[in-house]
């Protein structure tokens, strides 16, 4: 909101929500008419500052206006004037009108929960007001879930219960790689909307309720494709089962393992915003206790994934293998990328934490499996300047494979700020 920076801190707002009504609105193309006209129930919460009222308003009030005032945080957006009434988003007061929704005869409660609850407080101006915000929801829904289930647990003893029926509670928690407000890139919300229909898929199958056919991969028709190598040297023992012993006693023994690997993301648009951030791993493990050089039959590659926390990702690297004698082997291997004290980013996006295991066996399989072989292998510095001039992008032009370098360039980055720089904003905003 430029047109108010000069007021300094009396300033109205420090952004607007023109852009939103012109660009999303818009291309949304919202029937106001038949929405208004819907049989469905619904509701949306607006903050009547000047009745100092929450408004769970029904389709049948709601227009334009009235919706980017759900929406309008203050402080960062100016509140919405209509009819001699001031209104705005009311995340101070509800995130999650439970309430509402039971007072209009609902039993069975679905809740998608996505404000975070790592509390993790930050320091600086946004960091403490997004964590005001999460202080407040987070305190409310949980207030209104204990009511919930004390309510159950008195129908449950015969008794009345604060609302006269038993109320069935589901809840889809998760953390969202996205921050709440300042967010500019569009790869970060498709990767977290990916995200999340996986998660909500993933917890429909827990709770036991049928799903169609999923939807399409994004961008299926994705022709780019990037490629790089990358070489990694260090040390296994066989027999043991420990990351580090296994290394100090292969180095003392002499019993070296290394992997020379080309991967290659085909659909790198499609890969920066799916969940798995899958490639190919194509090459070789040569390691003389298995056998020599050993061509990879099939191989992947996971590039900063995690498992539900976004402050911890994880490189993942799958290698199935085959013994001179034809056993089949799996080098499996990960980097834990998370910030620990000290300068550890280098240690952590270079060392892989390798096992061997006797056939070919998948992730979900490896708690079961025999293990051959553990240690530490390492990408070296004058390894990984190599590995710098070996990326190759393909693309229907220079210009598309210039922007897809920087739109790789854009994710790598992105992810070491989720974990490194989340001090300065919790999610990078690109």
């Amino acid at each position: 909101n430029w047109r108010e920076w000069w007021k300094g801190p009396f300033a109205a707002s420090l952004l607007t929500l023109d852009a939103f009504r012109r660009n999303v609105l818009t291309r949304w193309g919202l029937d106001w008419a038949r929405i208004r006209a819907t049989e469905r129930e619904a509701t949306f919460n607006v903050y009547d500052f000047t009745a100092h009222e929450l408004l769970p308003l029904s389709a049948a009030e709601m227009d334009e206006d009235l919706l980017v005032a759900s929406i309008s945080i203050p402080m960062w957006f100016p509140p919405v004037i209509k009819g001699g009434h001031t209104y705005l988003d009311a995340v101070f007061l509800s995130d999650a009108n439970l309430e509402e929704a039971i007072a209009r005869g609902a039993d069975e409660l679905w809740v998608i929960w996505t404000v975070s609850e790592r509390s993790e407080w930050q320091a600086g101006f946004i960091g403490i007001y997004f964590g005001i915000i999460e202080t407040v929801a987070n305190g409310n829904f949980r207030r209104i879930v204990k009511r919930v289930r004390r309510n159950n647990a008195e129908i449950a003893a015969g008794r009345g219960g604060e609302f006269g029926r038993h109320i069935e509670l589901r809840i889809l928690r998760a953390e969202v790689p996205v921050h709440y407000l300042l967010v500019v890139g569009s790869d970060r919300v498709r990767h977290a909307v990916e995200r999340g229909v996986a998660a909500g898929r993933r917890w429909c199958r827990e709770q036991g309720i049928p799903l169609k056919a999923p939807p399409s991969p994004p961008l299926a028709d994705d022709r780019t494709v990037l490629r790089f190598t990358e070489e990694m040297k260090g040390f296994v023992t066989l027999g043991e089962t420990d990351f580090g012993r296994g290394h100090e006693t292969g180095k003392a023994a002499g019993t070296a393992l290394m992997v020379h690997l080309t991967i290659t993301l085909d659909g790198v648009r499609r890969f920066v915003v799916e969940p798995e951030h899958v490639g190919r791993a194509e090459g070789w493990v040569e390691c003389e206790a298995l056998g020599g050089r050993l061509p990879v039959e099939r191989g992947t590659f996971n590039l900063f994934v995690d498992e539900g926390d976004p402050t911890q990702k994880w490189m993942r690297y799958r290698l199935m293998v085959r013994s001179p004698a034809g056993e089949p082997l799996t080098v499996s291997g990960y980097k834990v990328v998370r910030d620990d004290p000290g300068n550890d980013i280098w240690d952590d996006t270079s060392t892989l934490y390798t096992r061997v295991y006797r056939g070919h066996v998948e992730l979900a399989a490896e708690a079961d499996a025999d293990i051959v072989a553990a240690g530490i292998i390492r990408v070296l510095l004058l390894d990984f300047l190599h590995q710098l001039t070996t990326f190759e992008v393909e693309g229907a032009d220079a210009l598309e494979r210039a922007a897809v370098m920087a739109q790789f360039g854009r994710f790598f980055s992105g992810r070491l700020w989720d974990v490194y720089a989340r001090r300065i904003l919790s999610s990078a905003p690109f």
